[in-house]
């Protein structure tokens, strides 16, 4: 595992949580391809711009199940 997926597990995860570490892991593994095969694709820069969501008086956003309060 490399140290960028590292820091997003808890240090003191019990033995018995191993699976849910391995879950954990492998999802992580999974959403970081997603992200960069989308990054890859040419038809993506318009959408890696900064959004001036301040200015556009965005307080969250609501995407895919999600739900970001800024």
């Amino acid at each position: 595992m490399s140290g960028s997926e590292e820091e997003f597990l808890p240090d003191d995860i019990a033995d018995d949580d191993a699976a849910t570490q391995e879950e954990i892991t492998q999802s992580l593994k999974k959403m970081n391809k997603i992200v960069n095969n989308l990054m890859a694709r040419a038809d993506c820069v318009p959408f890696r711009e900064p959004v001036d969501w301040k200015g556009l008086e965005v307080s969250s956003i609501h995407c895919m199940g999600c739900f970001i309060l800024l």
